[in-house]
């Protein structure tokens, strides 16, 4: 009996060492929390940027589509274009075989003057000339009609890439945000309040920046602006942006683009509505909010980033530029002095306290 007892004792110790070691190696470290806590600040950043990009491709979905169904139209109307210039030749092939028009050489042999002769030549060649001129409208216009279908076909393209994009980033965020909830759940209470706490302040930074939005009906006047260490120069900046500046990074020139139109009144990858009459620009390397001051022949501007791109179509996907850097706002690159692509100095510069 005491031996059984003794035995169960045993056991007994035995296992409640094994379940002290589990809970043991379950409890975080410091060094465990810490490690949780970095991780967690970089998932913060991912999340952002994913967000970020998610939008921007949410964006130029509804453009593509947008553009999908001008470009229907135009399917459509080219289409009715060929038609009309098929059944124009089919009538004048008609017209000629019911007329049992004489080939050219007899009826000029039928000339009986040489006035005659020249008549007949004229209206031959004024006939051959009407002939020609329906059969290459024709040719033409079943060229434009295949040339617009494969515009269309392109868009679709388009389309399709970048809803397997949008899909992608979407899952990539879920997977992201999974990660941080495990991990905050190996947080302590204070640095779990600490996340709140930031998440919380990047929430308001983010709702007054998108709030800060231009009106599209604003009446947009632009003044001039200083940019250290530069002398007797002068900057354009919008009215309701700060007039002094300093620079805060290298300089250098880059080809730049510029968008507008369709993108108007849209939201960007910021969050904020895009203006074009605005001085901001796309770029995929710049923080949000980075004010850059930027030169072209003589012509000097200072312009906010507030979108992601430029980017370009591969044609199997859409991908950040290798070459463009910057996509301006019309009103930007009309300030700049150009319409399509140019090489544009750029500089980083922040607002003097």
């Amino acid at each position: 009996m005491r031996r059984r007892r003794a035995f169960i004792a045993i056991l007994l110790g035995m296992l409640l060492a094994s379940s002290m070691a589990a809970l043991a190696v379950g409890a975080p470290t410091s060094e465990d929390v810490e490690a949780a806590e970095r991780r967690v600040e970089q998932l913060e950043v991912e999340i952002k940027d994913l967000e970020a990009e998610r939008a921007a491709i949410e964006t130029r979905i509804e453009v593509t589509d947008q553009r999908i169904v001008a470009q229907r139209d135009l399917v459509e109307r080219s289409r009715a274009q060929m038609e009309k210039a098929r059944r124009s030749v089919r009538l004048k092939l008609v017209a000629m075989y019911k007329a049992r028009r004489p080939d050219p050489v007899s009826l000029l042999l039928e000339s009986r003057t040489i006035a005659d002769l020249v008549s007949r030549a004229v209206l031959l060649s004024r006939i051959a000339a009407s002939d020609q001129e329906a059969l290459r409208s024709a040719v033409l216009a079943a060229d434009e009609a295949a040339y617009q279908m494969t515009a269309l076909n392109d868009l679709r393209e388009q389309d399709a890439a970048l809803r397997r994009e949008q899909e992608d980033r979407a899952s990539r965020l879920s997977v992201a945000l999974a990660e941080q909830k495990a991990l905050a759940e190996r947080l302590g209470a204070e640095a779990l309040a600490a996340l709140a706490a930031r998440q919380a302040a990047s929430a308001r930074d983010r709702q007054a920046w998108i709030d800060s939005s231009v009106p599209l009906d604003a009446n947009i006047t632009f003044v001039g602006a200083s940019v250290e260490p530069y002398t007797g120069a002068e900057w354009l900046v919008p009215s309701f942006r700060p007039t002094a500046y300093r620079v805060s990074g290298p300089r250098y020139s880059a080809t730049c683009s510029w968008y507008g139109n369709e993108f108007h009144g849209r939201r960007t990858a910021s969050g904020q509505t895009f203006n074009e009459n605005d001085f901001t620009c796309a770029s995929n390397s710049y923080p949000f909010g980075t004010t850059l001051a930027l030169s072209r022949k003589g012509r000097r501007i200072v312009v906010v980033v507030n979108d992601r791109g430029p980017f370009v179509w591969s044609g199997s996907s859409w991908s950040p530029h290798p070459i463009r850097k910057l996509d301006l706002s019309k009103a930007a690159a009309y300030a700049l002095g150009f319409t399509g692509l140019a090489e544009v100095t750029i500089e980083p510069v922040v607002a003097k306290e």
